[in-house]
Protein backbone atom coordinates (compact mmCIF):
# COMPACT_ATOMS: atom_id res chain seq x y z
CA UNK A 1 0.00 0.00 0.00
CA UNK A 2 1.33 3.44 -0.93
CA UNK A 3 2.24 5.83 1.88
CA UNK A 4 0.60 9.28 1.74
CA UNK A 5 2.43 12.27 0.31
CA UNK A 6 3.48 15.43 2.18
CA UNK A 7 0.00 16.94 2.02
CA UNK A 8 -1.69 13.96 3.65
CA UNK A 9 -2.89 14.31 7.25
CA UNK A 10 -5.09 11.36 8.19
CA UNK A 11 -6.69 11.73 11.61
CA UNK A 12 -9.43 10.76 13.99
CA UNK A 13 -11.30 13.27 16.14
CA UNK A 14 -10.01 13.95 19.64
CA UNK A 15 -12.02 14.39 22.79
CA UNK A 16 -11.46 15.31 26.42
CA UNK A 17 -9.49 12.81 28.51
CA UNK A 18 -11.28 11.09 31.37
CA UNK A 19 -10.25 8.45 33.88
CA UNK A 20 -13.10 5.95 33.49
CA UNK A 21 -11.29 4.33 30.55
CA UNK A 22 -8.02 4.39 28.62
CA UNK A 23 -8.77 6.13 25.32
CA UNK A 24 -6.91 5.92 22.01
CA UNK A 25 -7.92 9.10 20.16
CA UNK A 26 -6.87 11.43 17.39
CA UNK A 27 -4.95 8.83 15.37
CA UNK A 28 -2.95 10.67 12.70
CA UNK A 29 -0.47 9.83 9.97
CA UNK A 30 1.49 12.81 8.68
CA UNK A 31 4.62 13.37 6.62
CA UNK A 32 7.06 15.41 8.70
CA UNK A 33 10.83 16.08 8.70
CA UNK A 34 11.66 13.37 6.19
CA UNK A 35 9.65 10.65 7.91
CA UNK A 36 6.08 9.50 8.48
CA UNK A 37 4.80 10.12 11.98
CA UNK A 38 2.01 7.94 13.32
CA UNK A 39 0.61 9.52 16.48
CA UNK A 40 -2.37 9.33 18.80
CA UNK A 41 -3.57 10.63 22.12
CA UNK A 42 -3.26 7.59 24.38
CA UNK A 43 -4.66 8.05 27.86
CA UNK A 44 -4.43 11.81 27.40
CA UNK A 45 -0.77 11.97 26.26
CA UNK A 46 0.56 12.00 22.72
CA UNK A 47 2.34 8.81 21.72
CA UNK A 48 4.39 9.06 18.54
CA UNK A 49 6.09 6.58 16.23
CA UNK A 50 8.30 7.89 13.41
CA UNK A 51 8.79 5.57 10.43
CA UNK A 52 11.05 5.85 7.35
CA UNK A 53 9.46 7.45 4.31
CA UNK A 54 9.54 4.17 2.38
CA UNK A 55 7.37 2.35 4.94
CA UNK A 56 3.81 1.37 3.96
CA UNK A 57 1.45 2.75 6.59
CA UNK A 58 -2.13 3.72 7.38
CA UNK A 59 -3.63 5.65 10.30
CA UNK A 60 -4.56 2.55 12.27
CA UNK A 61 -4.93 1.66 15.96
CA UNK A 62 -2.67 -1.42 16.19
CA UNK A 63 0.54 0.43 17.13
CA UNK A 64 -1.13 2.03 20.16
CA UNK A 65 -3.08 -0.97 21.45
CA UNK A 66 0.06 -2.72 22.77
CA UNK A 67 1.17 -0.09 25.31
CA UNK A 68 -2.37 1.15 26.09
CA UNK A 69 -3.57 -2.35 26.95
CA UNK A 70 -1.42 -2.58 30.09
CA UNK A 71 -2.46 0.79 31.47
CA UNK A 72 -6.07 -0.34 31.14
CA UNK A 73 -5.34 -3.69 32.79
CA UNK A 74 -3.51 -2.09 35.72
CA UNK A 75 -6.36 0.38 36.32
CA UNK A 76 -9.10 -2.17 35.55
CA UNK A 77 -10.87 0.13 33.10
CA UNK A 78 -11.95 -0.44 29.48
CA UNK A 79 -9.68 0.34 26.55
CA UNK A 80 -11.67 2.47 24.10
CA UNK A 81 -10.48 3.01 20.53
CA UNK A 82 -11.63 6.02 18.53
CA UNK A 83 -14.52 5.24 16.19
CA UNK A 84 -12.56 6.27 13.10
CA UNK A 85 -9.35 4.29 13.80
CA UNK A 86 -9.47 0.84 12.16
CA UNK A 87 -8.27 -2.26 13.99
CA UNK A 88 -7.79 -5.84 12.84
CA UNK A 89 -10.86 -7.81 13.88
CA UNK A 90 -8.76 -10.94 14.35
CA UNK A 91 -6.40 -9.10 16.71
CA UNK A 92 -9.35 -7.60 18.59
CA UNK A 93 -10.61 -11.13 19.22
CA UNK A 94 -7.21 -12.35 20.46
CA UNK A 95 -6.67 -9.42 22.83
CA UNK A 96 -8.83 -11.22 25.36
CA UNK A 97 -6.51 -14.25 25.31
CA UNK A 98 -3.45 -11.99 25.55
CA UNK A 99 -4.90 -10.33 28.63
CA UNK A 100 -5.78 -13.63 30.26
CA UNK A 101 -2.21 -14.85 29.90
CA UNK A 102 -0.76 -11.76 31.58
CA UNK A 103 -3.47 -11.89 34.27
CA UNK A 104 -2.46 -15.50 34.95
CA UNK A 105 1.07 -14.27 35.57
CA UNK A 106 -0.09 -11.41 37.80
CA UNK A 107 -3.51 -11.58 39.43
CA UNK A 108 -3.44 -7.81 39.97
CA UNK A 109 -3.86 -7.30 36.21
CA UNK A 110 -7.53 -7.24 35.19
CA UNK A 111 -9.01 -8.58 31.95
CA UNK A 112 -10.81 -5.52 30.56
CA UNK A 113 -13.19 -4.83 27.65
CA UNK A 114 -11.69 -3.55 24.39
CA UNK A 115 -14.16 -1.24 22.69
CA UNK A 116 -13.63 -0.66 18.97
CA UNK A 117 -16.12 -0.08 16.20
CA UNK A 118 -14.19 0.03 12.94
CA UNK A 119 -12.69 -3.26 11.86
CA UNK A 120 -10.87 -4.34 8.73
CA UNK A 121 -7.90 -6.47 7.74
CA UNK A 122 -4.99 -4.82 5.89
CA UNK A 123 -4.00 -6.62 2.67
CA UNK A 124 -0.50 -7.49 3.88
CA UNK A 125 2.82 -7.58 2.03
CA UNK A 126 5.40 -10.18 1.02
CA UNK A 127 7.98 -8.78 3.45
CA UNK A 128 9.56 -10.85 6.21
CA UNK A 129 10.37 -8.58 9.16
CA UNK A 130 12.75 -9.43 12.03
CA UNK A 131 13.15 -7.49 15.26
CA UNK A 132 16.81 -6.48 15.24
CA UNK A 133 18.73 -4.63 17.94
CA UNK A 134 22.12 -6.07 16.99
CA UNK A 135 22.30 -8.25 20.12
CA UNK A 136 23.11 -11.95 20.15
CA UNK A 137 19.47 -13.09 20.15
CA UNK A 138 18.31 -10.89 17.28
CA UNK A 139 21.49 -11.46 15.24
CA UNK A 140 21.04 -15.21 15.63
CA UNK A 141 17.41 -15.01 14.50
CA UNK A 142 18.47 -12.98 11.48
CA UNK A 143 21.28 -15.44 10.68
CA UNK A 144 18.89 -18.40 10.91
CA UNK A 145 16.49 -16.76 8.42
CA UNK A 146 19.03 -14.80 6.40
CA UNK A 147 17.72 -15.99 3.06
CA UNK A 148 14.14 -15.00 3.93
CA UNK A 149 14.32 -11.76 5.97
CA UNK A 150 13.82 -8.63 3.90
CA UNK A 151 13.39 -6.03 6.66
CA UNK A 152 14.98 -5.37 10.06
CA UNK A 153 13.01 -3.56 12.78
CA UNK A 154 14.76 -1.27 15.29
CA UNK A 155 12.69 0.61 17.90
CA UNK A 156 13.85 3.63 19.89
CA UNK A 157 13.57 3.27 23.65
CA UNK A 158 14.45 -0.42 23.91
CA UNK A 159 18.12 0.26 24.79
CA UNK A 160 19.18 2.04 27.99
CA UNK A 161 21.73 4.38 26.43
CA UNK A 162 23.38 7.17 28.40
CA UNK A 163 23.74 9.41 25.37
CA UNK A 164 20.06 10.16 24.71
CA UNK A 165 19.33 11.22 21.13
CA UNK A 166 22.99 10.73 20.16
CA UNK A 167 22.78 7.09 21.16
CA UNK A 168 19.67 6.56 19.04
CA UNK A 169 21.22 8.29 16.03
CA UNK A 170 24.41 6.26 16.40
CA UNK A 171 22.43 3.05 16.76
CA UNK A 172 20.44 3.79 13.60
CA UNK A 173 23.65 4.61 11.70
CA UNK A 174 25.32 1.35 12.77
CA UNK A 175 22.28 -0.81 12.02
CA UNK A 176 21.82 0.99 8.68
CA UNK A 177 25.40 0.19 7.64
CA UNK A 178 24.84 -3.46 8.47
CA UNK A 179 21.46 -3.62 6.70
CA UNK A 180 22.88 -2.05 3.54
CA UNK A 181 25.83 -4.43 3.53
CA UNK A 182 23.33 -7.29 3.78
CA UNK A 183 21.00 -5.86 1.14
CA UNK A 184 18.15 -5.48 3.64
CA UNK A 185 15.83 -2.61 4.53
CA UNK A 186 16.19 -1.16 8.03
CA UNK A 187 12.95 0.16 9.52
CA UNK A 188 14.13 2.36 12.39
CA UNK A 189 11.11 3.50 14.40
CA UNK A 190 11.72 6.60 16.51
CA UNK A 191 9.38 6.93 19.45
CA UNK A 192 8.63 8.62 22.76
CA UNK A 193 7.36 5.30 24.15
CA UNK A 194 9.97 5.19 26.94
CA UNK A 195 8.74 8.50 28.38
CA UNK A 196 5.09 7.45 28.02
CA UNK A 197 5.78 4.27 30.00
CA UNK A 198 7.91 6.05 32.60
CA UNK A 199 5.14 8.54 33.36
CA UNK A 200 2.84 5.61 34.17
CA UNK A 201 5.53 3.52 35.91
CA UNK A 202 4.94 0.68 33.49
CA UNK A 203 7.94 -1.61 33.09
CA UNK A 204 9.46 -2.25 29.68
CA UNK A 205 10.00 -5.84 30.89
CA UNK A 206 6.21 -6.18 30.94
CA UNK A 207 5.36 -4.29 27.76
CA UNK A 208 8.20 -4.74 25.25
CA UNK A 209 6.76 -7.78 23.47
CA UNK A 210 3.39 -6.11 22.95
CA UNK A 211 5.05 -2.94 21.67
CA UNK A 212 7.16 -4.84 19.13
CA UNK A 213 4.26 -6.95 17.92
CA UNK A 214 1.79 -4.07 17.65
CA UNK A 215 4.28 -2.01 15.64
CA UNK A 216 4.86 -5.01 13.37
CA UNK A 217 1.08 -5.31 12.90
CA UNK A 218 1.10 -1.70 11.69
CA UNK A 219 3.62 -2.61 8.96
CA UNK A 220 1.74 -5.85 8.07
CA UNK A 221 4.62 -8.04 6.83
CA UNK A 222 3.77 -11.62 5.97
CA UNK A 223 5.88 -12.81 8.93
CA UNK A 224 7.39 -11.09 11.96
CA UNK A 225 10.25 -12.84 13.78
CA UNK A 226 10.62 -12.11 17.50
CA UNK A 227 13.97 -13.28 18.92
CA UNK A 228 13.62 -15.42 22.05
CA UNK A 229 15.32 -14.16 25.21
CA UNK A 230 15.18 -17.54 26.98
CA UNK A 231 15.27 -21.23 26.16
CA UNK A 232 12.30 -23.49 26.79
CA UNK A 233 13.66 -24.73 30.13
CA UNK A 234 14.19 -21.15 31.38
CA UNK A 235 10.75 -19.76 30.56
CA UNK A 236 9.12 -17.47 33.09
CA UNK A 237 6.61 -14.61 32.89
CA UNK A 238 8.09 -12.04 30.49
CA UNK A 239 6.88 -9.35 28.10
CA UNK A 240 7.91 -11.41 25.07
CA UNK A 241 6.93 -15.06 25.41
CA UNK A 242 6.18 -17.99 23.06
CA UNK A 243 2.68 -18.31 24.56
CA UNK A 244 1.86 -14.64 23.94
CA UNK A 245 3.75 -13.33 20.90
CA UNK A 246 1.90 -15.49 18.32
CA UNK A 247 -1.42 -14.17 19.67
CA UNK A 248 -0.54 -10.81 18.13
CA UNK A 249 -0.79 -12.38 14.66
CA UNK A 250 -3.33 -11.04 12.17
CA UNK A 251 -4.53 -12.46 8.83
CA UNK A 252 -1.82 -10.30 7.23
CA UNK A 253 1.03 -11.08 9.65
CA UNK A 254 2.15 -14.29 11.34
CA UNK A 255 4.16 -13.57 14.50
CA UNK A 256 6.86 -16.18 15.20
CA UNK A 257 8.77 -16.45 18.48
CA UNK A 258 12.16 -17.78 17.33
CA UNK A 259 15.20 -19.33 19.03
CA UNK A 260 13.49 -21.05 21.93
CA UNK A 261 15.67 -24.17 21.77
CA UNK A 262 19.12 -22.53 21.53
CA UNK A 263 21.01 -21.26 24.58
CA UNK A 264 22.81 -17.92 24.34
CA UNK A 265 26.22 -19.58 24.23
CA UNK A 266 25.11 -21.81 21.33
CA UNK A 267 23.70 -18.81 19.48
CA UNK A 268 27.05 -17.06 19.89
CA UNK A 269 28.85 -20.16 18.64
CA UNK A 270 26.77 -20.05 15.45
CA UNK A 271 27.59 -16.36 14.92
CA UNK A 272 31.31 -17.11 15.13
CA UNK A 273 31.08 -18.58 11.64
CA UNK A 274 30.57 -15.08 10.18
CA UNK A 275 32.84 -12.22 11.27
CA UNK A 276 30.46 -9.63 9.80
CA UNK A 277 27.77 -10.74 12.24
CA UNK A 278 30.22 -10.62 15.15
CA UNK A 279 31.59 -7.19 14.29
CA UNK A 280 28.18 -5.50 14.35
CA UNK A 281 27.14 -6.89 17.75
CA UNK A 282 25.46 -4.29 20.00
CA UNK A 283 24.77 -5.80 23.41
CA UNK A 284 25.38 -3.00 25.92
CA UNK A 285 23.06 -2.02 28.79
CA UNK A 286 24.28 1.56 28.83
CA UNK A 287 25.31 2.61 25.34
CA UNK A 288 22.92 2.48 22.42
CA UNK A 289 25.41 3.09 19.63
CA UNK A 290 28.60 1.40 20.85
CA UNK A 291 29.35 -1.12 23.56
CA UNK A 292 30.79 0.31 26.78
CA UNK A 293 32.76 -2.87 27.51
CA UNK A 294 32.24 -2.36 31.25
CA UNK A 295 28.71 -3.61 31.98
CA UNK A 296 27.53 -7.14 32.67
CA UNK A 297 26.09 -7.71 29.19
CA UNK A 298 29.27 -6.54 27.48
CA UNK A 299 31.41 -8.72 29.71
CA UNK A 300 29.22 -11.83 29.32
CA UNK A 301 29.46 -11.53 25.55
CA UNK A 302 33.18 -10.73 25.54
CA UNK A 303 33.89 -13.67 27.86
CA UNK A 304 31.84 -16.05 25.72
CA UNK A 305 33.70 -14.93 22.59
CA UNK A 306 37.02 -15.33 24.41
CA UNK A 307 36.17 -18.90 25.38
CA UNK A 308 35.09 -19.62 21.80
CA UNK A 309 38.32 -18.15 20.41
CA UNK A 310 36.56 -15.28 18.64
CA UNK A 311 36.38 -11.48 18.84
CA UNK A 312 34.07 -8.66 17.82
CA UNK A 313 35.45 -5.42 16.44
CA UNK A 314 32.62 -3.62 18.29
CA UNK A 315 33.40 -5.03 21.75
CA UNK A 316 36.34 -4.72 24.15
CA UNK A 317 37.84 -8.18 24.69
CA UNK A 318 37.97 -10.11 27.94
CA UNK A 319 41.53 -9.91 29.28
CA UNK A 320 41.63 -10.59 33.04
CA UNK A 321 39.79 -12.53 35.74
CA UNK A 322 39.12 -9.33 37.70
CA UNK A 323 36.57 -8.47 35.01
CA UNK A 324 34.44 -11.44 36.11
CA UNK A 325 33.19 -9.39 39.08
CA UNK A 326 30.89 -7.62 36.61
CA UNK A 327 29.04 -10.91 36.13
CA UNK A 328 27.69 -11.39 39.65
CA UNK A 329 23.99 -12.21 39.02
CA UNK A 330 21.07 -10.10 40.18
CA UNK A 331 18.23 -12.33 38.96
CA UNK A 332 17.50 -15.83 37.69
CA UNK A 333 18.02 -14.84 34.05
CA UNK A 334 21.62 -13.95 34.87
CA UNK A 335 22.05 -17.23 36.74
CA UNK A 336 21.01 -19.24 33.67
CA UNK A 337 23.50 -17.33 31.53
CA UNK A 338 26.36 -17.84 33.99
CA UNK A 339 25.66 -21.57 34.15
CA UNK A 340 25.86 -21.73 30.35
CA UNK A 341 29.18 -19.87 30.28
CA UNK A 342 30.57 -21.98 33.13
CA UNK A 343 29.80 -25.12 31.11
CA UNK A 344 31.58 -23.62 28.11
CA UNK A 345 34.57 -22.69 30.29
CA UNK A 346 34.75 -26.28 31.54
CA UNK A 347 34.50 -27.52 27.95
CA UNK A 348 37.57 -25.50 26.92
CA UNK A 349 39.43 -26.33 30.17
CA UNK A 350 39.24 -22.87 31.73
CA UNK A 351 38.36 -24.27 35.14
CA UNK A 352 39.45 -21.08 36.91
CA UNK A 353 36.71 -19.13 35.12
CA UNK A 354 34.16 -21.90 35.60
CA UNK A 355 34.84 -22.08 39.34
CA UNK A 356 34.44 -18.30 39.77
CA UNK A 357 31.14 -18.23 37.89
CA UNK A 358 29.76 -21.19 39.85
CA UNK A 359 30.71 -19.44 43.10
CA UNK A 360 28.66 -16.41 41.98
CA UNK A 361 25.71 -18.70 41.27
CA UNK A 362 25.92 -20.36 44.69
CA UNK A 363 26.06 -16.98 46.45
CA UNK A 364 23.00 -15.76 44.55
CA UNK A 365 21.06 -18.90 45.44
CA UNK A 366 21.84 -18.41 49.13
CA UNK A 367 20.53 -14.83 48.95
CA UNK A 368 17.48 -16.01 47.04
CA UNK A 369 16.76 -18.65 49.67
CA UNK A 370 17.04 -15.95 52.34
CA UNK A 371 14.43 -13.90 50.49
CA UNK A 372 12.15 -16.92 50.26
CA UNK A 373 12.51 -17.44 54.01
CA UNK A 374 11.65 -13.77 54.64
CA UNK A 375 8.54 -14.15 52.50
CA UNK A 376 7.43 -17.21 54.43
CA UNK A 377 8.02 -15.56 57.80
CA UNK A 378 6.72 -12.06 57.01
CA UNK A 379 4.28 -12.82 54.21
CA UNK A 380 4.31 -11.89 50.52
CA UNK A 381 2.56 -8.58 51.20
CA UNK A 382 5.30 -7.45 53.60
CA UNK A 383 7.98 -8.42 51.08
CA UNK A 384 6.28 -6.36 48.35
CA UNK A 385 6.11 -3.37 50.71
CA UNK A 386 9.82 -3.76 51.38
CA UNK A 387 10.52 -3.85 47.64
CA UNK A 388 8.46 -0.70 47.07
CA UNK A 389 10.32 1.11 49.86
CA UNK A 390 13.66 0.59 48.14
CA UNK A 391 14.57 3.83 46.30
CA UNK A 392 14.79 3.48 42.51
CA UNK A 393 14.05 -0.26 42.69
CA UNK A 394 12.36 -1.76 39.62
CA UNK A 395 9.92 -3.52 41.97
CA UNK A 396 7.82 -0.34 42.32
CA UNK A 397 6.71 -0.45 38.68
CA UNK A 398 3.01 -1.10 38.09
CA UNK A 399 1.83 -4.41 36.68
CA UNK A 400 5.03 -6.38 37.07
CA UNK A 401 4.94 -10.11 36.29
CA UNK A 402 5.06 -11.55 39.78
CA UNK A 403 4.46 -15.21 40.59
CA UNK A 404 1.46 -15.93 42.76
CA UNK A 405 2.91 -16.49 46.23
CA UNK A 406 0.05 -15.67 48.61
CA UNK A 407 -1.52 -18.66 50.36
Amino acid sequence: MEAPDDSTDTMCDAGPGVRDAVYIRDVRLVARDGCFELSASVDGDMLRFRFPRDASLEARAEAFVGPALFEAMVRNVPLVIDDRAPLSRALHTRLNDIQRMFATWNGELAVVPIEARQFDEPPGTDEVLAAFSGGVDSTYTYAAHRDQVTQLLLIEGFAAGRGGARDWEGNVAARTRFARAEGRQLIAVGSNIRGWLAKRELSLLLTHGAIMCSIAATLYPSRFLVPASFTADELAPWGSHPLVDPLWSTPATEVIHHGLTEARVEKTRVLCADQRLLDQLQVCWFAGSMNCGECGKCMRTALTLHLLGARSANLKPYTHRSQLALLQPTDLAHVHLLIEIARLATEVRRHDIADTLRAYVRRFRVLQASGDLLRELAGARALRLWHRARPHAWHKARGLLRPRTDL
